[in-house]
């Protein structure tokens, strides 16, 4: 009996009269050129070039790919293959069209492949358990914060008393029953909950950190500006889609350049991305209309990912370069520090986000991130969850300012240390030796906190004290 020949179809795509054309190739293992088969998957007609055919064909069934002549799957090939393949013009891996934001396969085409995933399910956590922060007293949560050494200057805290909690609650409920737009929804966010700083050219006397408020700015990634690029494709056997990172966050907050040592304040754009006198983005906010459907909410959290993602790869790139020049290797304790915090809103429901870099600590390379959910509430349903939204946004601010604030500073103090023709900085040889010694012990991987309460960075608090004074100081 007559064995059926094994048959194979491949995709060929190449431009014919100025068009794409794909174009599926059937053959069997005896058939020769002649035989095969095209069948057109678009409206009209085209000459193939045999010639061209022949080629392509060749490298198809060429042995390098298999001894046995069954073309590999797609994740079994090595990088120089696949590149090798777009450049001969067959498409293996790189998906079709350009997604979009808001679509179901985003997540899949673009995230995925960088390794970027989003986690929607977990136990949520409470501000202050997640923080490994003291409990300000109820009534005094303004209070608690200007009492901070550092916080003294900053206005952006919510006090969040019975009267501003049931006062939220009343206004969401009518925005929501009375359908306003997420426009309303946004605007009135900002104006209640998300504040800015007052802003000035120039500060006389300021000790401590300071941030700034930006709204729909873009992050899109510059051609040649290696400090703020998109983050790399790491999932190399998955197909990834194009996408441009051109994002504009509703909201997001910085740490301001101003109140940075004005000796080395023009320098710190060599070693980290820094953008209109703003650098280290900590908190990126989403606002969408209210959907029963979730797809509102879907795109929140997938432009949070996208413009978190941005920013924490940008802040991986400035801490490992200060840990490539110390040479302390890239332990996991190096890390922690390293965050980025997200908040989504669909109408008066909202989410609390953190994104964690993942990173080789072998070698320090970063392998992706994780965008995983802290907290949710619903505005209108109860005066509970107003409450829990004041905590987190003032907790967000405490860690943004005392702590990423601070090692951020220590991280751009170090590389201008060891730049040749360094500027001048209150950094002292004796400083940096300890640095190099291990200052950045994380007391065996205990909480960002010390026994007094008061939050515990790689630095310890005289250092901290120094920084805050060297920030204006020659």
């Amino acid at each position: 009996m007559q064995q059926p020949r094994a048959r194979w179809q491949v995709w060929l795509r190449w431009h014919s009269g100025g068009q794409l054309t794909n174009t599926i190739f059937t053959a069997s293992r005896s058939s020769s050129f002649s035989q095969a088969s095209t069948i057109a998957l678009f409206p009209g007609s085209f000459d193939t070039d045999s010639k061209l055919t022949k080629t392509l064909w060749t490298q198809v069934m060429a042995p390098s790919r298999r001894t046995s002549g069954i073309p590999a799957p797609a994740g079994s090939r090595s990088s120089s293959q696949r590149t090798h393949s777009v450049q001969s013009g067959l498409s293996y891996r790189t998906a079709s069209s350009a997604a979009r934001l808001g679509d179901k396969t985003f997540e899949d085409s673009v995230l995925a492949p960088r390794g970027i995933v989003i986690v929607r399910q977990q136990p949520f956590v409470d501000p202050f358990g997640h923080f490994k922060s003291p409990i300000p007293t109820e009534g005094k949560r303004v209070e608690h914060y200007y009492s901070q050494p550092g916080l003294e200057h900053c206005t952006i805290w919510l006090e969040g008393d019975k009267k501003f909690l049931k006062r939220q609650n009343d206004e969401y409920t009518y925005m929501k029953f009375t359908k306003k737009s997420g426009a309303e929804f946004q605007q009135y966010a900002l104006e209640k909950f998300f504040k800015n700083e007052p802003r000035q050219l120039t500060l006389e006397d300021h000790r401590g950190y300071l941030c700034e408020r930006v709204v729909n700015t873009t992050l899109k990634p510059e051609d040649g500006n290696a400090l703020w690029a998109e983050p790399p494709e790491t999932c190399h056997h998955l197909s990834i889609a194009p996408y441009s990172f051109d994002i504009r966050p509703d909201c997001s907050y910085w740490i301001s350049l101003q109140p940075f040592n004005k000796n080395y304040q023009g320098k710190v754009q060599g070693v980290v991305s820094v953008q209109e006198d703003l650098l280290c983005p900590y908190l990126t906010i989403e606002f969408k209309k209210d959907d029963q459907a979730g797809a509102s909410q879907r795109k929140a959290e997938q432009q949070v990912a996208v413009a978190g993602s941005l920013a924490l790869y940008s802040r991986y790139l400035f801490h490992k370069s200060m840990l490539d020049l110390l040479e302390l290797g890239y332990a996991e304790e190096y890390w922690q520090e390293i965050r980025h915090y997200g908040i989504t809103f669909a109408g008066p429901e909202y989410k609390i986000w953190v994104l964690k870099p993942t990173v080789n600590y072998s070698n320090g390379d970063w392998q992706g991130c994780t965008i995983s959910i802290l907290s949710a509430g619903d505005l209108v349903r109860d005066i509970v969850a107003v409450d829990d939204l004041v905590n987190w946004t003032n907790e967000i601010h405490r860690w943004g300012l005392l702590i990423h604030g601070a090692e951020c500073h220590k991280d751009a103090r170090i590389r201008l240390y060891c730049t040749d023709g360094r500027p001048r900085t209150s950094l002292t040889p004796e400083e940096f030796d300890r640095m190099k010694q291990g200052i950045f012990d994380s007391n065996d991987g205990g909480p960002p906190v010390n026994d007094d309460g008061k939050p515990r960075t790689s630095l310890d608090l005289e250092e901290l004290a120094r920084l805050r004074e060297s920030l204006s100081d020659g």
